[in-house]
């Protein structure tokens, strides 16, 4: 998962928790904030796709911390 689908889900996540309990928010906002949300995450994912920038949406692959219930020292170093 890269960050910025994290980001989407907590997000998503957010809005869909406060907005039904909110008395100043109506659901017309929430589902806007919505919508506005998944399409740019819809955007993003389809700039993944462009070589140029799937390195700067994702990011360098996760090193293991932890392999085999064995902690990894220069891995946690790094």
């Amino acid at each position: 998962m890269a960050p910025f689908d994290f980001v989407a889900a907590v997000a998503v996540g957010a809005i869909v928790g406060r907005v039904p309990n909110a008395e100043t928010t109506s659901y017309l906002a929430g589902a806007a904030t919505l919508v506005a949300i998944l399409v740019a995450h819809r955007d993003v994912v389809r700039l993944r796709y462009v070589p140029g920038m799937a390195s700067l949406i994702d990011g360098p692959p996760v090193v293991v911390i932890v392999a085999n219930g064995v902690v990894q020292a220069c891995a946690l170093r790094r």
